[in-house]
């Protein structure tokens, strides 16, 4: 039987790929800053302060 898959991604699609794991990580990296611009950090350990607004 014949296999249709490839072994191997084409330089093309290694790119395409690399920029859609760039694209990704800079949303995540934008999302995280706009969370901790709404919410304060505490200076002593860096965690983000939550537990205030629950009670």
């Amino acid at each position: 039987m014949i296999e249709i898959a490839q072994e191997e991604l084409s330089d093309y699609e290694m790119g395409m790929l690399n920029n859609l794991r760039k694209w990704i990580y800079e949303k995540r990296r934008k999302a995280l800053k706009v969370i901790f611009k709404k919410n304060k950090v505490s200076k002593n350990d860096g965690i983000l302060d939550i537990q205030v607004k629950l009670f």
